[in-house]
């Protein structure tokens, strides 16, 4: 099964959760080589955050998260037909 939202094989760890500083960490494994996408959305579907990336099977990003408001939040990482989500909460 190759369809969207296939995680065999795949991980991704978020941290801090919840988030109290300026910056969250993403760790990703198992990811094709190809363009990634990290994406944050509110709790009523506004898109926050947007950026690519290049994957070359494991992710190590440091997102700034200085520009949003208190609140949970969901994070997506998509590349090719792979994509995880997780959600964190913003204090």
């Amino acid at each position: 099964n190759n369809g969207p939202g296939n995680t065999t094989g795949s991980s991704l760890r978020i941290y801090p959760n919840p988030a109290v500083g300026n910056t969250l960490f993403i760790n990703a494994n198992g990811f094709p080589v190809g363009e990634a996408m990290i994406s944050v959305t509110s709790s009523t579907g506004n898109t926050m955050l947007k950026h690519k990336m290049n994957a070359v099977g494991s992710i190590n990003y440091s997102l700034d998260i200085s520009g949003l408001p208190k609140g949970s939040y969901f994070l997506s990482l998509s590349c090719g037909a792979l994509e995880q989500k997780r959600i964190f909460l913003r204090q």
